[in-house]
């Protein structure tokens, strides 16, 4: 927000030199950025928060200026009687969407003699940054920085039908705005005539129905639209304007019809204007203002300081609060339109504090501090990324848009979800798989020569089906260092989370690894993600030279099965007995598989200490579609030493179990 202190002075004469207002502002949490010199003006910029559009006007600013100094302030005044009707002899008002459109004021101006804008507004104008236009578009903008209230101006001659309409944009509807670029404005909120969308409402003017030197006769809007549906229409369409900047955070309800009489006010001042004595306008009743029950003693109890009676109502009544009754120490307190952030009393006892002065109240030395419980994923995302670090694998971090690879390598089922107000080929929808990003970021190291990247990333990803939004956190690992190095990366993180002796890596397919080299991974019956070497397409859409291992598994599943707490043992005194084993079985007979069924044959005495592959033989002395495994077994006892019959009986159960579940015999 813009202003000068020339301007200021017309609502609120202090004889305060600019720094000391700037500083006064700033203190009572209106801040102000900055402070130049333009065209003879001395501009203050302020930076506005989300939640107080009330200051988005010079107006709501003077009476800020003129609670933190004490000087009054008074608001422009002029007169200008017309009629309100909701149809005129000749013109009709259908505000067909009243939930997004709760009031409209149009009104008729004739006679006017458009041209060059007073020497003063211009120079005002010119000194927040604005280009001056005319005397009728000029009054518009000087009234919406003056009172916040936007309003737009239609060439009377160049709307068709003699009707306004407030409606939504038909199917395959085209505008071409101010700006004199095209918009589609289907489903958009539009100002309409008989024929076609004339305004994009609460954004921009229609380029063919915009005032000229050759306008004569206007209707002037001021309305007030639902600041959710234009903040919608704004991201959608790509396009901002002063208008949508102030109906995004909100107009001030009562403000409507003021600034339209305010502004005809000034074209008969200064355009010569004609206005019309009767005006279109769909909701004239104002609403009742809210209130709030407002306990006094609050104020200290609240700030550690009390502030006396007389001083908080001054401050309140100076920002607009009206006192309307005080039984028992509790005030009753009508909250003004232009401030819909107040809600409860707990935010006037802010209003109260800002003015009065967040320096006068004193700072506790004390401050309670409650350590808070370590959330499970956090612990577990901690444990994961310090077994991948010391894997060698560096954290990254990508953006959740994705444009270019958006159909690629989707981890999450279901439709990809898009992005409103996408301001460029990279922000299309947000990713579905981490792989795409990995990549990305492997294709950027070999851009800068290096011949590789062993990177990983712990990050969300997202789709639309059925049950609605979904989103899962997932790891992905990319590693230039081959398949097995990949796996023995990942199964150190499942290590360290717990859960590897319940993880099987089975073989598998996936449309972007190659075949033959892809690993599908589960956690008991579920199937929670994949790993393998990425496939030459794949490589190919991403610029790649070489063609990295990726893995990606859902996070979340891990998380819940995550048994990160550790249990520490003493060091075996006993010795370990150690048998070497060489099965004939299936090809297609999964080393997991294998492993699963020993662990289960041996789970009885409790003997088995570790199970270790070590060998894979196929060819001479193997029957066709056969495989040799070998494989070495460590048992140990923690209370006696193991004899060869208790070590050759874990065995005998091991190859009974895999006779038994997969028709291995042992080689001999």
């Amino acid at each position: 927000m813009k202003f000068t202190t020339d301007w200021l002075a017309d609502y609120c004469r202090t004889g305060l030199p600019t720094e000391t207002i700037a500083e006064l502002l700033t203190k009572a949490g209106v801040k102000v950025e900055g402070v130049e010199e333009r065209g003879g003006e001395t501009v203050i910029e302020l930076e506005i928060t989300a939640n107080r559009p009330d200051c988005l006007s010079l107006i709501g600013v003077a009476r800020e200026v003129s609670v933190v100094t004490g000087k009054p302030m008074q608001e422009p005044g002029f007169k200008l009687e017309t009629t309100r009707s909701f149809r005129s002899p000749d013109w009709m008002l259908d505000v067909q969407a009243p939930e997004l459109c709760p009031r409209y004021v149009g009104r008729i101006v004739k006679g006017l003699k458009v041209g060059p804008s007073p020497a003063a507004m211009r120079k005002r104008l010119e000194a927040i940054g604005l280009r001056s236009i005319n005397n009728v578009v000029d009054i518009t903008n000087y009234v919406l920085y003056e009172c916040g209230q936007p309003l737009h101006a239609f060439d009377l001659n160049k709307l068709s039908g003699k009707s306004i309409l407030v409606r939504k944009g038909n199917p395959g509807e085209k505008l071409r705005a101010i700006d004199g670029k095209e918009y589609d404005v289907a489903g958009a909120l539009v100002i309409a005539d008989a024929e076609k969308a004339v305004a994009i409402a609460g954004v921009m003017g229609g380029k063919d129905t915009e005032v000229t030197e050759a306008t004569t006769d206007i209707l002037l809007e001021s309305a007030a639209f639902d600041p959710v549906t234009v903040r919608r229409t704004s991201l959608k369409l790509g396009l901002a304007s002063d208008s949508s900047y102030r109906f995004q955070r909100g107009v001030d309800p009562a403000r409507v019809d003021w600034a339209s009489r305010r502004a005809v006010f000034l074209m008969r001042e200064h355009a010569g204007a004609r206005p019309d004595t009767m005006h279109l306008d769909t909701n004239p009743e104002s609403e009742p203002k809210r209130q709030l029950q407002f306990p006094v003693k609050s104020i200290g109890k609240i700030l550690g300081r009390d502030v006396e009676d007389v001083q908080a109502r001054k401050i309140l009544e100076g920002l607009g609060f009206e006192i309307r009754e005080e039984v028992d120490g509790v005030w009753r307190i009508a909250i003004p339109t232009w401030r819909a952030d107040v809600t409860r009393d707990v935010d006037l006892v802010e209003e109260v504090a800002r003015v009065y002065g967040y320096d006068r109240i004193p700072a506790s030395p004390r401050v309670n501090i409650a350590l808070a419980r370590p959330h499970p994923a956090d612990e577990a995302a901690r444990a994961a990324k310090d077994a991948l670090r010391a894997s060698g694998h560096d954290e990254v971090l990508t953006l959740s848009f994705t444009g270019k690879f958006a159909a690629e390598a989707p981890f999450i089922a279901g439709e990809a979800v898009g992005v409103l107000g996408k301001t460029g080929k990279r922000e299309e929808q947000m990713r579905t798989g981490l792989v795409p990003s990995l990549l990305e970021a492997v294709r950027m190291h070999e851009s800068y020569g290096e011949k590789g990247a062993d990177l990983f990333e712990i990050a969300k990803v997202y789709a639309r089906d059925a049950r609605g939004f979904q989103e899962r956190t997932v790891l992905g690992i990319a590693s230039s260092r081959g398949f097995l190095a990949l796996k023995g990366s990942l199964e150190n993180v499942l290590e360290r989370l717990g859960v590897l002796t319940h993880t099987a890596f089975r073989p598998g397919e996936r449309a972007h690894l190659a075949p033959g080299r892809t690993a599908v991974i589960s956690h008991g019956a579920r199937e929670i993600g994949s790993l393998g070497e990425i496939s030459a397409a794949l490589a190919a859409s991403h610029d790649l030279r070489s063609r990295p291992c990726v893995a990606e598994i859902d996070f979340d599943v891990l998380v819940e099965a995550a048994k990160l707490k550790r249990h520490f043992a003493d060091f075996p005194t006993l010795p370990s007995v150690q048998r070497d084993i060489a099965v004939v079985l299936d090809r297609a007979v999964a080393w997991a598989d294998i492993e699963s069924a020993v662990r289960a044959s041996a789970q009885d005495d409790g003997l088995l200490e570790s199970i270790t592959f070590f060998d894979l033989y196929e060819g001479k002395g193997i029957p066709a579609g056969k495989k040799s495994v070998a494989f070495s077994l460590t048992l140990r006892a923690s209370d006696r030493t193991l004899t060869s019959a208790e070590a050759d009986a874990v065995v005998q159960a091991a190859v009974a179990a895999l006779g038994a579940s997969f028709q291995a015999t042992l080689r001999q």
